[in-house]
């Protein structure tokens, strides 16, 4: 192993560490608001009564999400430690094994992969650390890792049984945290029918029957609870945004934005530095951040869509000489089109956070894609650039933004909200 190698090895383990750390930063100055406490209720209850909740967080105009995942990896590790820290610690352990996924599949897809883009684009990125939170969507990066590895399994080994069984497993308890799984089911039904993948029947019954064997606890209370029944809003129905047309406009949208750093308004637009005391820095600071954050995300967006564009003209040219990546991309895209189309609600950014490792790993094996003839010529300054504006963004949101703030502490606001007493962790 060369000195480079050894070089950018270490420092892809220094970044991999200030990600760890900027995530324990959004755990510790989190707000708590009702996706936090729909989880929280959950563990409470069982503390006080021992009575388990066998369904997950409210779905939006659909009633509750079904099964008991979310209950278990909520409560189970806060039975061990009683602190929503340790929720918190299986929530960073999802976006640990993704980036690991990611990693590996990294270095299948080109053996001249560089981890250290993936560390900056991925692991750094602010899309993806201010999912450091405690509901539902924070655990969709592992769903997503799995899914992809799965479905390249079935695509460099057809029919394999072990592929076949995580990719059922994977998406069974991702529909027992998020309706967006029907996102990677239609990524999959695409890559199925375009022959790019091949299923063992009996690995996929296999993970089939154990999903099921999970949700029979909540089919129990279904029984005997009625308002556990998955429930639409009597104003909505199936292909209701297809008629409005927008939705579906702005879920498209949203695909190229999360390869941009025009993140989600909470983080976007909503920063505040009350931390700062100073008047006149904060107030220079203030209008330095939200000026440049504009040229950044508009400069990116154009990046983003130059890129995706550019890959889907040639996709559709050389579809059969495209590389597995390729096709898994056209996929989820087609899968947030169909989504968006099919579902009764309009989409925001928790939305699409399953697209969102397959988006910047395709852009970690592509960067001369995606920067064009600046990559060639200024590959180390953009590596530099992109994890300090990442590092520093990531700071300003977990200080001071939407559900952020340097005052809070997530532990003993918990103990505030439910009325416990106990020591700080």
């Amino acid at each position: 192993m060369g000195k480079t190698s050894i070089f950018q090895n270490k420092l892809e383990l220094f970044l991999f560490v200030i990600g760890i750390a900027l995530s324990l930063l959004m755990f510790k100055t989190l707000m708590i608001h009702t996706d936090n406490t729909q989880l929280m209720d959950k563990v409470m209850q069982i503390k006080t009564t021992g009575e388990w909740i066998h369904h997950g967080n409210a779905a939006t105009k659909m009633g509750a999400l079904p099964g008991s995942f979310l209950t278990a990896v909520t409560a189970v590790p806060m039975m061990i430690w009683f602190s929503p820290y340790a929720a918190c610690a299986v929530i960073l352990l999802c976006h640990l094994l993704a980036y690991f996924f990611l990693r590996h599949i990294g270095y299948k897809l080109d053996t001249n992969f560089n981890p250290l883009l993936l560390v900056i684009f991925f692991w750094l990125n602010p899309w993806r650390v201010e999912q450091s939170e405690l509901y539902n969507p924070g655990y969709l990066f592992l769903f997503s890792a799995i899914h992809l590895w799965s479905i390249y399994q079935l695509h460099v080994n057809p029919k394999s049984f072990w592929g076949s069984f995580w990719l059922a497993v994977g998406m069974g308890f991702c529909f027992q945290v998020h309706f967006s799984v029907l996102i990677l089911g239609i990524s999959f039904l695409y890559l199925f029918f375009a022959k790019k993948i091949k299923v063992n029947y009996l690995g996929l019954a296999s993970g089939i029957f154990v999903i099921g064997l999970s949700l029979i606890p909540w089919f129990l209370q279904t029984m005997a609870h009625k308002e556990t029944v998955l429930q639409p809003a009597s104003d909505t129905f199936l292909g209701k945004n297809l008629v409005l047309v927008y939705p579906v406009i702005k879920a498209i949208i949203y695909f190229f934005r999360m390869g941009s750093v025009y993140f989600g308004r909470h983080i976007f637009s909503e920063i505040t530095f009350d931390w700062i005391t100073i008047v006149w820095l904060k107030t220079a600071i203030y209008y330095l951040f939200h000026g440049l954050k504009w040229v950044l995300a508009l400069a990116t967006l154009i990046l983003s869509f130059r890129f995706f564009y550019s890959q889907y003209r040639t996709y559709k040219k050389e579809f059969k000489e495209r590389p597995f990546i390729d096709h898994y991309l056209f996929s989820l895209f087609l899968g947030v089109v169909g989504a968006a189309s099919l579902s009764p609600v309009e989409f925001n950014h928790w939305h699409f956070i399953l697209c969102l490792p397959a988006i910047l790993l395709f852009i970690a094996l592509k960067p001369q894609g995606y920067f064009f003839k600046a990559w060639d010529k200024n590959k180390n300054l953009i590596l530099a650039t992109t994890a300090v504006v990442f590092i520093a963004w990531n700071i300003f949101a977990s200080l001071g933004s939407r559900s952020h703030s340097y005052l809070n502490d997530y532990h003993r606001d918990f103990m505030k909200h439910y009325n416990v007493t106990s020591e700080a962790p």
